[in-house]
């Protein structure tokens, strides 16, 4: 009876598992698996504040456009500015112009070498409001000898007659810049050939020791001077933001506070066979080592720093731009459900590439023979094409909202934008990049709303790839020490790829691709990770914020309008601390022998820091 009961189960079993296996061969598993994203809601904004703080600290910007290198000192200013909610007024010294007080400024800034063109009875003021005990920061290097005693040089032998290069800094700026020295021709020099007086303190030198940013005590106040045209470069945002802070009593910034990471081509078709450079190293073809080598690489190294995945997927690799559109090879289609399944488990968001990796460009809108790619015929045919990859996610995923769109290779025309907008319609967030060699079609952004697509947000990425250098990490920290952000993106077959792969195996590529995230963690690991679509909340919020802060003796007070909490800031202070934080919570960052940095949460529309 024993033995009849067991026979019994074995065959059930046998019968559960065949009718199972004729099921699933009749029925696709995409269809009865469906992938989750979470819908977005807005986050409300308090109303407009009716205790506006008075007397709120500002800051004074000295520019002109009258030169290509003082407009773009001058717009990496403005921009910091914005982002950083920094209260300021802005002089354009071509103008006839006049200010009846300069003390009522924290700092004057000048954003232009066209010192010569500033009346001498102004200059005579802003000195004055020095030996006072204010603050004039000069952003880039102007030949103007009659002041070389104000700035701290001994002798002044005009411009160099060449470029030097590279960035060390000699006194502590900011967390991770401190540590990074740059060797390269990443930051070139413009600068003066001079010799200082005894007193000056060298920030910041070329990577030949030469000074580059110095600061120069006149009377009761300071002088900053930058002896370089390195801050006309966006790159440096975040050394231009901290230099405003250096020696000053107190230094308050709003910021992002966020780390995020895209992975574009992913989900994608996985190369089919066996590349060596896999092959050789894991006896793998190509869709194991990625479903099991790379992944897991991937997911662990999320999971051990706390990062959120935001993926972006491509239909198909072809070539196709006129019509008729292709379907998606249906072979490719269970890597699509393999790795959508894979980043849904983890939380992390499904946003779109393309249907195929060729930007979204008309003619005559990229160099295409640069990228092997081809012109699409119309906006129109732009539009089947996203519809195609949109209707077989729909099938494979569900009726999920697609909320980002990275465009391939970074380049996108309007009509390109207008075709995305037009078939996802949930679309918030267009993300390029940050910073980079001007190129033809190429979207370079700023954090804000996007100028062709209304209720669309711009997300660019600051860093990409998984390789270590001091340049890559220059472009990280000066990404957090301007904005509070850690933006980068990768993607996975760059190691089938030996230009990109540097020639490097996968073990060697993640190594470094850990590092960088290790390291970033261990610098600031209060950033919040966050999906491309959780980072869109914070950028909008961001936008209509407005902050305002006074110190009066040890009590700094900061009050919002328009504030969806909580809301970030970097406060540096100098020979004090944070003791109590009536309205939000605080948080050491750093401390130093130059200053103190902590991360300050408001969660109140009035927030009252109380320093010791």
């Amino acid at each position: 009876m024993k033995y009849f009961l067991k026979l019994s189960g074995i065959i059930l079993i046998l019968i559960i598992t065949a009718l199972a296996t004729q099921f699933f061969r009749l029925v696709p598993a995409q269809t009865l698996f469906k992938v989750s994203q979470q819908n977005y809601v807005a986050q409300s904004s308090t109303e407009h504040s009716q205790k506006i703080l008075n007397e709120s600290d500002r800051y004074l910007l000295l520019y002109s456009d009258a030169d290509e290198g003082s407009r773009a000192v001058y717009s990496n200013a403005t921009h910091s500015f914005r982002m950083a909610k920094i209260n300021y007024d802005k002089i354009n010294i071509e103008n006839k112009w006049h200010v009846d007080q300069f003390n009522i400024y924290k700092s004057i800034i000048f954003a232009t070498e066209s010192i010569h063109k500033i009346d001498r009875t102004l200059l005579t003021r802003i000195k004055q409001y020095v030996q006072n005990g204010g603050r004039v920061i000069f952003l880039v290097r102007g030949y103007f000898p009659d002041y070389n005693s104000f700035i701290g040089i001994k002798e002044n032998n005009g411009y160099l007659n060449r470029n030097l290069y590279g960035f060390d800094l000699n006194q502590k700026l900011f967390p991770g810049l401190n540590d990074t020295k740059i060797n390269s021709r990443l930051i070139t020099h413009s600068l003066l050939d001079v010799r200082l007086e005894k007193q000056v303190e060298v920030l910041a030198s070329t990577a030949d020791s030469v000074p580059l940013i110095w600061s120069n005590s006149y009377g009761k106040g300071v002088v900053i001077f930058v002896n370089s045209s390195m801050l006309e470069d966006k790159l440096n945002r975040g050394v231009l933001l901290q230099i405003l802070g250096y020696k000053s009593d107190y230094f308050l910034t709003t910021i992002f506070n966020g780390k995020l990471l895209d992975i574009d081509d992913f989900p994608s078709p996985i190369k089919r066979g066996k590349d060596p450079i896999i092959f050789n190293e894991y006896g793998m073809d190509n869709s194991t080592f990625f479903k099991n080598i790379w992944w897991s690489t991937i997911h662990n190294i999320g999971a051990k720093y706390n990062v959120k995945y935001t993926g972006l997927l491509i239909g198909v690799y072809n070539l196709f731009t006129r019509l008729p559109v292709p379907d998606l090879n249906k072979s490719d289609i269970n890597d699509l459900i393999y790795f959508g399944r894979k980043l849904a488990e983890i939380n992390g968001e499904i946003g779109i590439h393309g249907y195929n990796h060729n930007s979204l460009v008309l003619r005559g809108q990229m160099f295409f023979g640069d990228y092997g790619y081809s012109e699409w015929e119309s906006q129109s045919t732009m539009e089947k094409s996203l519809i195609k990859v949109r209707d077989e996610m729909q099938n494979i995923y569900g009726d999920i909202p697609i909320y980002s769109y990275v465009p391939p290779s970074n380049i996108i025309s309007t009509e390109g934008k207008l075709a995305v907008a037009s078939v996802f319609k949930d679309l918030k967030i267009i993300a390029g990049i940050y910073t980079g060699n001007p190129e033809k079609g190429v979207e370079y952004q700023e954090f804000g709303p996007d100028p062709v697509l209304k209720g669309v947000y711009n997300l660019p990425r600051i860093s990409a790839g998984y390789h270590y250098s001091s340049a890559e990490m220059w472009a990280i920290y000066n990404g957090i020490a301007s904005y509070g952000i850690f933006n980068h993106f990768i993607h996975p077959d760059d190691v089938l790829d030996p230009n990109r792969s540097g020639d490097k195996t996968w073990k060697e590529l993640a190594k470094e691709f850990e590092t960088i995230i290790a390291e970033t963690h261990e610098y600031f690991p209060f950033l919040r990770p966050m999906t491309n679509i959780e980072g869109y909340d914070i950028i909008k919020n961001l936008e209509n914020l407005k902050v305002y802060s006074k110190k009066v003796n040890d009590i700094i007070r900061v009050q919002y309008d328009m504030a969806v909490f909580p809301v970030y800031h970097y406060l540096k202070l100098i020979d004090k601390k944070v003791q109590t934080v009536n309205g939000g919570k605080f948080e050491l960052i750093e401390s130093n022998s130059e200053y103190s940095l902590y991360l300050i949460q408001g969660e109140q529309e009035s927030v009252e820091i109380a320093l010791k």
